[in-house]
């Protein structure tokens, strides 16, 4: 068996966890109440007919921004990990 390489560990202090439901369009973003966002899980909280829509997002400072392909006002599930 092989053993996985470690790309990035987070130590230091526990982490923090925030959790937002959005309506979203493509491009869209949100500030975070965390002090320092390091990465985001999206998934799409309400039935779409196209489920291959790939999502994306980027982090600058404590706004992250939404990338959806034609998205437009879709409710999504936001669970951002950070420092507090």
């Amino acid at each position: 068996m092989t053993a996985a390489t470690v790309t990035t560990r987070f130590d230091g202090p526990i982490m923090a966890e925030e959790n937002v439901n959005l309506t979203v369009s493509d491009g869209e973003t949100f500030v975070s109440k965390l002090s320092k966002p390091e990465f985001c899980q999206i998934t799409f909280a309400e039935d779409i007919a196209t489920a291959s829509i790939p999502i994306s997002y980027t982090i600058s400072g404590r706004t992250v921004t939404i990338y959806a392909d034609s998205v437009t006002d879709k409710l999504m599930t936001v669970t951002v990990k950070g420092r507090l």
